[in-house]
């Protein structure tokens, strides 16, 4: 039976919503019991495109006699590599629908963080839409205005005139630029976005750059870390192998290194007090929780507390997020548009009084 995978040399990458979608069906045949090579086919029944040929893959890979791993590292272009080690550290620790419930967490969260951002800019969009606008027909009826009651009065033009003159003569080489750039950027929110943002690397870039966003998406990381790691103690995976599985879920480069860096120190005999003391990737208070939680041998425990603290941590950044964000931007695009505006109409006035009050 040929897959999509072996059909189509350059699938695209899963949805996100697609992708908790997945996760929850099959967390939910682990829960019943039911094979997952059957389960997942049956399902891909019931599910519609991309999602639904995603899950057929999946079960045909797993009834040619591949784990559910390894049939997800067959489709490794279109599920993220996040997805992927946290699936590996769920199987390792025996829990696999706690893992796949924490992912679920953690996606739903970024979604969240992506419905609230968009929300958020439609009313500074519309405010910047009709500005541009509006200085558009400044630039095209009021500047060659002043342009000719400047010759009539054999006034010599000023820099703010001249400005304004070379921009209203260029509108047509550069006005349709910033349109087209906005509907790029949207269109780059709204549909590419959301297949990366489980994803490392430069497709987060627009993500992080957003206030709070990204403080947001390291609180559910360390929250996603936490998570497993405590899972995979509780297990009794050795720590050296669990502390990687887990900080691979995170999709944090620094934070996989200096896990690979622990998890020799622990290998070679050395305290995870020991090997934790130049982790500069772990935040003090995690370190200072696992460092604690060794020593009292309440790791376990320590890790969800830890869990439960960074996904406080987000809730409250989410909202802060949500309040704070349309102001900031209401208040930059507002107070930017004003400023132009004061400019446009005023520079031309003021450069013009004064000529008239040249001796």
């Amino acid at each position: 039976m040929n897959t999509l995978s072996e059909n189509d040399s350059s699938p695209r990458a899963i949805k996100l919503e697609d992708l908790v979608a997945l996760n929850d069906e099959v967390a939910a045949l682990v829960r019943a019991g039911v094979p997952l090579e059957l389960g997942l086919e049956q399902v891909s029944h019931d599910l519609r495109g991309s999602l639904g040929q995603l899950a057929a893959a999946l079960g045909s890979h797993m009834s040619q006699g591949e784990s559910l791993s390894q049939a997800m590292e067959s489709e490794s272009s279109r599920l993220p590599k996040l997805y992927r080690s946290v699936v590996e550290a769920g199987l390792r620790a025996g829990r696999l629908p706690a893992a796949l419930e924490a992912v679920t967490r953690y996606a739903q969260s970024l979604l969240e963080v992506h419905r609230r951002v968009t929300l958020a800019c439609v009313y500074p969009l519309i405010v910047f839409v009709l500005a541009y606008a509006m200085f558009l027909v400044m630039l095209a009826e009021m500047i060659p205005r002043f342009e000719a009651f400047a010759e009539q009065g054999r006034e010599p033009q000023g820099i703010g005139l001249s400005i304004l003159l070379y921009l209203s003569q260029t509108m047509s080489v550069w006005g349709p630029v910033i349109p087209v750039l906005l509907i790029g950027v949207i269109g780059f929110w709204l549909f590419f976005q959301k297949r990366t943002l489980m994803r490392t690397g430069r497709s987060m870039t627009l993500f992080r750059f957003i206030p709070w966003a990204h403080g947001i998406h390291r609180n559910q990381q360390l929250a996603n870390f936490s998570d497993l790691l405590g899972l995979l103690t509780e297990q009794e995976v050795p720590l050296h192998t669990g502390i990687l599985l887990a900080a691979d879920s995170t999709g944090d480069r620094r934070m996989i290194q200096s896990s690979e860096e622990i998890s020799l120190k622990l290998q070679s005999g050395e305290s995870l007090a020991e090997a934790m003391e130049s982790a500069k990737a772990y935040p003090s208070y995690l370190r200072w929780l696992m460092q604690t939680g060794e020593q009292q041998r309440t790791l376990a425990d320590s890790l969800t507390r830890a869990a439960g603290v960074y996904r406080s941590r987000a809730l409250e950044r989410l909202e802060t997020l949500s309040l704070a964000l349309p102001l900031i931007a209401v208040a930059v695009i507002g107070g930017g548009a004003t400023l132009i505006y004061a400019f446009a109409l005023f520079a031309p006035m003021i450069e013009s009084l004064r000529n008239l009050a040249a001796p």
